[in-house]
């Protein structure tokens, strides 16, 4: 799911990412803000908890049941 949804966050994401960035260099705060505040850290939390994961893994042999959201950052800004 990361592959497929980084060029969602990113490229598709670009214009919530522009929006808000001059949002807030006007001082206001408006819903692409929230949005882009939203989306990423979803998708960070699931970059870090892959991450995690993968190290669990190569530490152990039990496969985690850890929880990553990057279908949610990439449906939030597609819809």
């Amino acid at each position: 799911l990361w592959a497929l949804s980084t060029p969602v966050q990113f490229f598709f994401g670009g214009p919530f990412y522009r929006n808000a960035a001059n949002a807030l260099r006007h001082g206001a705060a408006n819903m692409d803000v929230l949005v882009v505040l939203g989306t990423t850290s979803a998708y960070l939390y699931s970059c870090i908890s892959l991450l995690i994961s993968i190290w669990r893994h190569k530490q152990s042999e039990s496969a985690g049941t850890d929880a990553h959201f990057f279908e949610t950052s990439a449906m939030l800004i597609s819809f």
